[in-house]
């Protein structure tokens, strides 16, 4: 049967050798790829070889026997023509699945760069918010200082607000700081606030030795919402002394942030049915949550408020956990 180019087998090469040089030798002039043009040509020739026992009268010319010349059996060709086949196919379905792939990996990175600057989008959509809600509460204290005609206070309270809120309106700019820059402008915030709260209060920080500030980064802004809350909800309506505490440590590669206050605590703050207190998650705490949940992954970030309320001491408790890189 192998031996017989009139069977039937042999037809089916032909014809399947005839419809593979149609096909590559398309795919040649619709990409110019010069591979396709080598792999058709090759595929002609074949055909040409297999053809040529069939072939009528007027192509029989075109051929010359030189194979008559040589020592081997011609259909040795065939094998090695099968065999060159399957390589040649091998190699270029091979091209065809790397291209796929390359362009499937192409199309993820454009995706996650389409996430990525959609994230952006709302990041700097929820900072464009929070700049003008902040602005409002500080500029609600210099009305009050100036409506109850006290100059000095004023004046020191003015100077004070216009170094943070240059630094506040400088940050607003990126979509992250370091920690340090964070902490930096907390301070300064807290500073201003201490004199707007009747008696001030006490603010402490703790940093874990561990932690390099400089190398981790978080949204401008995102801690102070929760301070704004421990004093203006919390210590605001205490007597006595009033102090917040801010602590930063490190599990691994997680950053575990503390905001404790001794505050009236979230309890008794319903109980009294405070219309701020009952506002305790205010816009800019939950415009700050939608920012981290957004820098760092919902998935990656825990936050969590308790009430620490007992029968000697009250308070509040926030616990921000994420990652330290993002």
């Amino acid at each position: 049967m192998f031996s017989d180019f009139h069977s039937e087998i042999f037809s089916w090469i032909r014809g399947a050798l005839f419809v593979l040089f149609i096909i590559n030798i398309s795919v040649y002039f619709q990409n110019k790829k010069r591979l396709f043009l080598n792999y058709s040509l090759y595929l002609f020739f074949v055909f040409l070889y297999f053809f040529k026992p069939v072939a009528p009268a007027w192509c029989q010319p075109m051929y010359r026997n030189s194979f008559e010349l040589l020592d081997f059996e011609p259909m040795i060709f065939t094998y090695l023509g099968v065999l060159l086949e399957a390589l040649v196919f091998t190699y270029i379905m091979g091209r065809i699945f790397k291209q796929i792939i390359e362009k499937k990996t192409d199309l993820k990175l454009q995706y996650l760069l389409k996430q990525k600057e959609t994230a952006e989008l709302k990041m700097t959509a929820l900072q464009s918010q929070m700049n003008p809600h902040f602005l409002f509460n500080s500029l609600n204290s210099i009305n009050n200082y100036v409506l109850k005609n006290d100059k000095e206070q004023a004046s020191d309270y003015i100077s004070s607000f216009s170094r943070l809120i240059r630094t506040v309106l400088k940050n607003s700019e990126r979509m992250h700081i370091s920690l340090l820059e964070e902490l930096d402008v907390l301070k300064m915030y807290v500073n201003v606030e201490q004199k707007r709260i009747k008696g001030g209060f006490a603010f402490s920080v703790t940093i874990d030795d561990e932690l390099c500030l400089t190398e981790i980064n978080v949204p401008p802004l995102f801690l102070q919402p929760y301070i704004e809350n421990s004093i203006w909800h919390g210590l605001a309506r205490k007597k006595g002394e009033k102090k917040v505490e801010l602590k930063l440590t490190k599990e691994k590669d997680t950053i575990h942030i503390a905001i404790e206050d001794n505050g009236v605590g979230l309890k008794k703050a319903l109980e009294e049915k405070s219309q701020i207190a009952s506002r305790r998650k205010s816009f800019g705490a939950s415009a700050t949550e939608k920012r981290i949940y957004l820098m760092f992954g919902e998935e990656n970030v825990t936050i969590d408020i308790q009430d620490t309320t007992s029968d000697t001491s009250s308070g509040t408790l926030v616990l921000i956990k994420f990652p330290i890189k993002a």
